[in-house]
């Protein structure tokens, strides 16, 4: 099935997903706004880098740049729910990063606490 991708204003690709056809579809890009339409299957499979995606050359990549600030911003956040001292700091910090699920955070930091006490 085809998409429809066009970079929004923040930089992120939007990824129109085509009821009926891909020429229907087109009034939902932006008037002026550059697009691709593309195979599902030509998407990246990793979703994780979602942000760090870009058009080149027709194609949907992923902007290494842009994948690495990605993965250090996870990283910062999950030193900062691992020193966290309490369940607040943890949703604070798990709010900070795509990805992060604050529940999750928090079962995460309570591993990290009970290794400590060993």
């Amino acid at each position: 099935m085809q998409r429809i991708i066009y970079e929004q204003e923040n930089g992120v690709l939007a990824i129109i997903v085509p009821v009926e056809s891909a020429e229907l579809a087109l009034k939902d890009v932006p008037a002026n706004t550059p697009y691709v339409i593309i195979d599902e299957a030509e998407l990246p499979s990793d979703r994780v880098y979602r942000d760090g995606w870009r058009i080149a050359n027709s194609a949907v990549v992923e902007d290494l740049e842009a994948c690495r600030a990605i993965t250090i911003k996870k990283l910062n956040v999950q030193q900062r729910i691992a020193g966290a001292n309490s369940d607040n700091q943890v949703q604070e910090a798990a709010v900070q990063a795509p990805n992060i699920d604050s529940l999750k955070a928090l079962h995460v930091r309570e591993g990290l606490h009970a290794l400590h006490e060993l």
